[in-house]
């Protein structure tokens, strides 16, 4: 099945699909390729899916996804909750508290040491039926190797795709751990960079599509699949600071990821026609613990992440 096949099962019945709606429905068209070459970014990105494989990147690109340019939004007052070991004002906005609480939790948690970023987590597809897809991933810091082992609906598979080339240095859309170590932990040049990034991600795309997004909902896309992976703890407390500014998160009190596990959450829109991601944390250690997607017209997907770290050699677990 490649790119095309999926796009036609997305609306089966219309000879002539809106590409609107089309664009809508990219979370199925990503999260169900079935070519693991295009998984090539292994780590599992909330959606907007960023680092994703040139054919499908061509075929949504024909549809017109575009986001919309960065407007000009000021932090509010106080958003960049204080350092490490500050603990968040109890009578603040619940979304921020928790973010200012998950920033503290990340400061300071260990990253492990070694060569290897690991990621291992647990998704599930609700579609026409459902999907489970289990994946352990190691990428080297400097993206030249990487491991996969995944167990998609109970078909075990193991290979080992390069991660970055020449032609495609890193970057917030299709980052390495060591770039990751490269990136500003102050909040404020932090959150320039990745509405510059955004932008520039954007800009290929061409200007047909501002009616579909934000810039803030790809922002905080791009924010929550970075805390999903391996990242340095610093980093990972920088980006729920800069999470914390973007307009429009709301507090979630009870969710579900994709292992079944309750949280509390943050959420925001994934587009402008009432699609949402939630990013999920333990309540009571505000440790990340994955996301959940609810899509407009019932669809859902859900993520778990199981664990995250450095560790010495491909194969190995923190």
């Amino acid at each position: 099945m490649d790119e095309l096949d999926l796009l036609s099962r997305l609306r089966p019945s219309d000879e002539n699909p809106d590409p609107v709606a089309l664009a809508k429905h990219r979370i199925a068209l990503l999260n169900h390729a079935a070519n693991p070459a295009a998984r090539i970014a292994t780590r599992r990105w909330a959606m907007p899916r960023l680092a994703i494989g040139a054919a499908v990147l061509a075929v949504i690109t024909a549809v017109g996804l575009v986001i919309a340019l960065p407007g000009g939004h000021q932090a509010p007052s106080g958003a960049f909750p204080s350092g490490p070991g500050t603990a968040a004002h109890p009578d603040g906005p619940p979304a921020i508290v928790l973010l200012a609480n998950a920033a503290n939790a990340a400061a300071n948690t260990p990253a492990g040491k070694g060569d290897w970023a690991y990621t291992s987590t647990v998704s599930v597809f609700h579609d026409v039926r459902t999907h489970t897809l289990r994946m352990q991933t190691w990428e080297k810091v400097d993206g030249t190797e990487g491991l996969v082992r995944e167990d998609r609906d109970g078909k075990i598979t193991e290979f080992k795709p390069g991660i970055i080339d020449a032609k495609s240095p890193p970057s917030l859309s299709h980052p390495t751990y060591r770039y990751l170590t490269t990136l500003p932990t102050d909040p404020t040049a932090l959150r320039k960079e990745i509405y510059a990034q955004a932008q520039k991600a954007i800009d290929q795309f061409g200007p047909n599509g501002r009616q579909l997004y934000t810039v803030d909902q790809w922002a905080f896309q791009m924010i929550g699949g970075l805390v999903e992976s391996a990242a340095p703890p610093a980093l990972k407390a920088a980006l729920y600071r800069v999470a914390a500014t973007v307009p429009g998160v709301e507090y979630v009190n009870d969710t579900t990821d994709a292992a079944g596990r309750h949280g509390i959450g943050v959420a925001h829109s994934v587009n402008n026609s009432g699609d949402r991601t939630i990013l999920i944390f333990d309540r009571t250690t505000y440790q990340v613990m994955g996301r959940a997607t609810d899509v407009h017209d019932g669809r859902t997907d859900s993520e778990a992440v199981l664990a995250t770290g450095l560790v010495e050699k491909a194969g190995q677990t923190p």
